[in-house]
């Protein structure tokens, strides 16, 4: 029994020594994401080439929308004075105007919505291939989202450092400069 509890004791020793002597060559840094995100002019400049790309599909069917408006307040004045073919017409016009309004919003949000994510997913890729430059030019073995860690001593935030980077690699493909 004293000779089992020994070699655990022993065991437990030798682990910690280990752990020690490997946890030397381990050299950490976070990264606030979602700060870059917010503070780059990569993607700021991202956002803006999408929102003149989509600006003027959307004004297209914010003037639909207007229109399909305009004729409903129309119909809804006039009806009492149109004949009934007329006001079916209009009616059946209002109908159209609505289908093809709904199916140029779903086309139009389908295309916003691939163009995010491509554009998210090339930030991410950019991102990422700047940390990990960061990370070997500093001998990091391990950089953490800085949301992901309890606690960190501010010396290991290398956020200024990708940020400045990643602004400084250009903007991205597609995007208007």
């Amino acid at each position: 029994m004293k000779k089992t509890a020994k070699l655990l004791l022993a065991s437990v020793a030798t682990l910690g020594l280990l752990s020690s002597v490997y946890a030397a060559d381990l050299k950490v840094a976070t990264v606030n994401v979602a700060k870059v995100l917010q503070s780059s002019s990569v993607v700021s400049k991202a956002k803006s080439s999408l929102q003149a790309k989509y600006k003027p599909q959307y004004n297209n069917i914010e003037t639909a929308q207007k229109k399909m408006v305009a004729d409903i307040n129309n119909l809804k004045k006039n009806s009492e004075t149109m004949s009934a073919s007329a006001r079916k017409t209009a009616q059946n016009n209002i109908a159209q105007e609505q289908q093809t309004l709904i199916a140029q919003q779903q086309q139009f949000q389908q295309q916003l919505t691939k163009a995010q994510q491509q554009t998210m997913q090339a930030v991410l890729s950019r991102l990422q291939t700047v940390i990990a430059k960061i990370a070997q030019q500093n001998g990091y073995t391990l950089v953490l989202p800085k949301d992901a860690v309890a606690y960190a001593a501010s010396n290991l935030d290398i956020t200024p450092q990708v940020l400045k980077s990643f602004d400084a690699s250009g903007a991205l493909p597609g995007a208007a400069s």
